[in-house]
């Protein structure tokens, strides 16, 4: 049980960067080693490692995306981000502060032991817990207790309403742990993987594979229909793609953005275009005493600038939609308020004395492809940017660590609600963007209302407003939204590819997955 104020801070700071990382080093797998005698093995082409396996701590989809094979939470997320039970079969919400979950019966981790109230009130405990200082517990809003009531209640009681909290129980950020091993130290999370989800780890070599044998403790019966998944980290996008057209892999995804016209017309291949709420922003620092982004005139004369519709185009191959910063692809989302105007931003830049800035360029293909086309954009307006790629280490250091940057496209993840994304807009709620974010009065008041108000009305007025404001002071500018490709072999296996994620689940039905 938690009985204390638990802070609404996402405080991501150099120790949580580097002991985040620091877990990474040497896994360990803990499991019965049963598997089922029929259903044989998926294999998966995945693009990146996972190097984050601590669920509570982990900040990249890289993490979240096998998590999710290991790991259950309390609730789900449907297929149009509607909340759906997960462990907890049911809910009530006795008062507009107070949750009770009424969890499932026969969840068992995989070492055969079953999971209780304890576990459950105990994980969410865990990341609400500011001497833990999970960066997810400002999405979980002011928590005051987390209780097993009984074996299979769990109630958590809120300082004051916050609308996005069942969302944020989706997120794999809320995984729950068998605390009791935890707490005898025969668990550690920063270096074992076990859950009470459909698959259990066998076997990893860093950078080259994963194994995962079905739990034999599964709650779902007749679930997952594969014995195995057999994942193989394949970075470069055209060995995955020449991997799945040869039948050397089953599955896999891609963040290449000509990926679907790079497998139309492949034998046996399918392809499915996931959209997302992920969010690819343009950060424009007015923090850093070496930034001109300082003087929000520079700011305004890059928003003005750029091409968002041709950014999609070109850099995205037409793929994902222009958006503000509640993603378009929710209900209450919204689009950019700001029409291009060039004439505008040379206006602007003049009388700022004029503009040439560097942006940090990560090597990912699509985010290449967007810094370049904002080079293009801005040189129509006068505006010089120098593009300096560099690796995932030095750009987290120079944006999320120190802030000594100027300027830098990157993706948030949107989640499953169009409020909390906003969050990092406001650095007295997330904290580390403080390094590249000045916090604006009326921006802040908004984005801690819109957390509290209901559904409805008032809230998509705010969010509406939320997204203007965002707009005119260009900090992080809004782009467009970032989709995902996943193609797989129509012949060797069923997949159903759900239409929307916003937690980076890309195969969120896999354990409905089968053999052809």
């Amino acid at each position: 049980m938690l009985d204390r104020k638990s802070r609404s801070l996402c405080g991501l700071t150099r120790r949580n960067v580097l002991a985040a990382g620091a877990s990474l080093a040497v896994p360990l797998f803990i499991g019965s080693g049963a598997r089922a005698a029929t259903g044989g093995t998926l294999v998966w082409g995945k693009s990146l490692e996972m190097t984050m396996l601590d669920p509570h701590t982990a900040l990249v989809g890289s993490a979240w995306q096998l998590q999710y094979l290991v790991y259950d939470t309390l609730v789900t997320m449907g297929d149009h981000f509607e909340v759906q039970p997960g462990i907890a079969e049911s809910w009530e919400q006795p008062t507009p502060s107070t949750y009770v979950f009424h969890l499932r019966e026969g969840v068992t981790f995989s070492n055969g032991r079953a999971m209780t109230a304890a576990d459950v009130a105990g994980s969410i405990g865990r990341v609400v817990d500011p001497k833990f200082g999970s960066w997810w517990a400002c999405q979980m809003g002011s928590v005051k207790s987390v209780q097993a009531v009984d074996a299979k209640t769990v109630k958590i009681e809120l300082d004051e309403p916050f609308t996005p909290l069942l969302p944020s129980l989706a997120a794999s950020m809320t995984a729950i742990l068998p605390m009791k091993e935890l707490q005898e130290g025969t668990f550690n999370p920063s270096k074992e993987l076990m859950g009470t989800g459909p698959f259990m780890v066998t076997a990893h070599q860093q950078n080259d594979y994963w194994t995962l044998t079905r739990n034999p403790h599964y709650w779902r019966k007749g679930y997952p229909k594969f014995d195995e998944v057999s994942i193989r980290i394949i970075t470069d996008d055209g060995a995955r793609l020449a991997a799945l057209q040869s039948g050397a892999i089953d599955i896999a995804n891609f963040e290449n953005p000509d990926a679907p016209k790079l497998l139309q017309g492949a034998t046996n291949v399918k392809t499915a275009i996931q959209q997302t709420g992920d969010l690819y922003t343009l950060a424009l620092n007015p923090v850093w005493d070496q930034s001109p982004f300082r003087d929000q005139r520079l700011r305004q004369a890059v928003n003005l600038s750029l091409n968002r519709e041709q950014i999609r185009d070109v850099a995205l191959s037409a793929q994902g939609t222009v958006s503000g910063v509640a993603a378009a692809v929710f209900k209450d989302g919204c689009t950019s308020t700001i029409a291009r105007d060039v004439a505008k931003a040379k206006e602007l830049a003049a009388s700022a004395g004029g503009l040439s800035f560097a942006m940090v360029v990560q090597t990912s293909e699509a985010i290449q492809r967007i810094a370049q086309v904002i080079q293009q954009n801005v040189a129509e307006a006068g505006i010089k940017a120098e593009l300096n790629v560099v690796d995932e280490g030095v750009f987290v250091d120079k944006v999320f660590v120190t802030g000594k940057f100027q300027a830098s496209p990157f993706f948030w993840s949107a989640y499953a609600d169009p409020g909390m994304v906003a969050a990092w807009w406001e650095p007295s709620v997330s904290g580390f963007t403080g390094k590249y974010v000045v916090s604006v009065p009326e921006l802040n008041d908004l984005v801690h209302a819109e957390r509290r108000t209901p559904n409805g009305a008032e809230r998509t007025a705010q969010l509406k407003r939320i997204c203007a404001l965002v707009d005119d002071g260009a900090q992080m500018i809004p782009l467009v939204t970032k989709p995902v490709t996943v193609g797989y072999r129509s012949d060797r296996i069923q997949a159903d590819i759900h239409p929307f994620e916003g937690y980076n689940d890309t195969l969120r039905h896999i354990a409905e997955f089968s053999r052809v």
